[in-house]
């Protein structure tokens, strides 16, 4: 985790069988919004790299922060770029602004996927938080179904988040968007 001056925040712990994490941060008060990452592989062996803007923390020091494909999805669309370049020089990818985006950007990508959102019957879809729902849960929960079935790329050498379904034989993105634009 960096904070938007670039300062690396504290330490995580997660659990590989249902992939929750514990986050400690090392200041009281980092300047706002948060990057995080998250590297591991998922269960075919691939490499996996998420990130997140955490645009808030709670009060109680305990705030919910997911790290997904929506999350990196997100980050991407609010960045207007891949998020990895951003999470190693936080403090040239204006966080603070990108952080200002990020209802308008969640408003977007729900629209985007608003069959699948259904199709998982999620319900109060305009409700739903891509970034820190606490109704998310890996238990197979409507939220986990969806990102079983969607499939969502960072193409770094064309600048496109592409947007597909994992179930169908066609690995052609459904949806290609700028991410510059």
């Amino acid at each position: 985790v960096v904070d938007a001056k670039g300062t690396a925040l504290g330490s995580a712990s997660a659990n590989a069988v249902d992939g929750s994490y514990r986050l400690s941060l090392s200041a009281a008060s980092p300047s706002l919004p948060l990057l995080l990452q998250a590297r591991g592989v998922d269960a075919a062996g691939l490499p996996v790299l998420l990130h997140t803007l955490v645009p808030a923390a709670a009060n109680d020091a305990s705030t919910t922060a997911h790290l997904t494909p929506l999350t990196q999805a997100l980050s991407a669309l609010v960045l207007g770029a891949d998020p990895q370049p951003a999470f190693a020089k936080p403090a040239d990818a204006k966080l603070t602004e990108a952080a200002a985006l990020l209802t308008g950007g969640a408003t977007f990508l729900k629209a985007l996927i608003k069959t699948p959102l259904t199709d998982a019957k999620i319900a109060g879809i305009d409700k739903f938080d891509v970034l820190s729902d606490s109704g998310f849960a890996t238990a197979k929960s409507g939220p986990d179904l969806l990102l079983e079935t969607l499939r969502l790329q960072i193409d770094p050498a064309s600048g496109k988040l592409h947007l597909g379904n994992k179930f169908l034989l066609n690995p052609t993105p459904e949806v290609e968007l700028s991410l510059a634009t």
